[in-house]
């Protein structure tokens, strides 16, 4: 990944009000990398029609499906 891509994970953690140990953050940011190196390609390979989901439905338990109303 080119370094104009690479994510500053630490300032995105305190950004978003996260308190993890920088030890611990600096394992979790090597792995956040490496996941976004994998998939950036790929994502720049989906065609418009296979775009991810941003609607979608789930059951709460408890509750009985088709209770709500569709959003959309």
């Amino acid at each position: 990944m080119s370094n104009e891509l690479k994510k500053d994970w630490k300032k995105i953690t305190r950004a978003n009000g996260f308190s993890i140990p920088d030890s611990a953050l600096d394992r979790i940011a090597q792995s956040l990398d490496s996941l976004e190196t994998g998939f950036r390609p790929l994502a720049r390979g989906l065609r418009q029609e296979n775009e991810p989901a941003t609607v979608f439905r789930c059951t709460v338990p408890g509750e009985t499906p088709g209770e709500w109303e569709d959003a959309g």
